[in-house]
């Protein structure tokens, strides 16, 4: 609860072991299928920053496919509300977490047997991310009340923040972009995390307000070169003030990240080496 992240994956798999239980016993209402939805996300967002997957063949037979899919649940209930990612982005991420394991079965013994459908389903992701837009987002008709306009443009920033991350995440995980590629995402993040603050500060909002989710921030400040860091340097400081235990240890990492790449390590994501040096789980949320 207080963020240090000491044991968080000890209660998701304990989440995800009832969520199994329920279903077979047919227990699984909508109000704990939302629940389920919730922890399963959870459980993704801490799967994009493990460093112990273990790396698994590709199969023809799950293209496309998931053994769960991220659904829109209506007014007050959905992901966009509790994390400020729509079902479609985080399905996205699920993908690219899975693909990652496909590849890293053949890059580190049989790269000689890279199937060219994986290939394929790789870049049937990267199309995903590049033909989604916000236009194609319900948000209207999810969000209602006194401060919908503000709901509406926290909403807005947050998925853009999150949509960008993923293309930062997809780079450093599938398949590498240009220096000044990876440069143009990491601003993009960037510009939406900060406006999501400028706009909580001009309705008046105080640090007791919830904090903005960390993982677009974590993603892609990793990446962010020398002349890219005053605009992190500002963003993360200011995400102290929310005083969250898990905030201040994601900045440590990023800092850590920024030494040993300025040191020539050019490992990505740049996050991993020093994950693996500490042998720390982190949950960016």
């Amino acid at each position: 609860m207080e963020g240090s992240m000491s044991e968080y994956w000890i209660h998701l798999d304990g989440v995800d072991r009832i969520a199994k239980q329920l279903r077979i016993e047919g227990q699984a209402s909508p109000q704990i299928e939302r629940l389920i939805t919730i922890s399963s996300f959870l459980s993704t967002v801490a799967s994009t920053t493990a460093i112990d997957l273990p790396s698994v063949p590709w199969s023809d037979e799950v293209v496309g496919t998931s053994k769960l899919r991220y659904q829109n649940f209506g007014n007050g209930y959905g992901l966009e509300f509790a994390y400020g990612i729509t079902p479609t982005l985080a399905n996205l991420m699920r993908r690219i977490v899975a693909l990652s394991r496909n590849i890293e079965y053949y890059v580190m013994s049989r790269p000689a047997n890279f199937p060219p459908s994986l290939y394929s389903a790789c870049v049937a992701v990267s199309n995903g991310l590049s033909h989604w837009t916000i236009a194609s987002e319900p948000l209207s008709q999810l969000f209602s009340g006194p401060d919908t306009d503000i709901a509406l443009l926290l909403a807005k920033d947050h998925i853009l923040a999150f949509a960008h991350g993923l293309r930062v995440y997809y780079h450093t995980r599938i398949l590498p972009c240009t220096p000044s590629e990876m440069a143009v995402y990491v601003s993009r993040v960037a510009n939406h995390l900060l406006e999501i603050e400028n706009i909580k500060s001009k309705a008046g909002y105080n640090f007791n307000v919830a904090a903005t989710i960390t993982w677009p921030g974590f993603i892609a400040s990793c990446e962010a070169e020398q002349g890219q860091r005053d605009v992190w340097y500002q963003w993360w400081e200011g995400m102290l003030k929310y005083r969250i235990g898990n905030i201040a240890q994601l900045w440590k990492i990023v800092q850590e990240a920024w030494k040993l790449r300025d040191g020539g390590l050019t490992e990505v994501p740049a996050w991993m080496p020093v994950l693996r040096r500490s042998g720390k789980r982190i949950l960016a949320v």
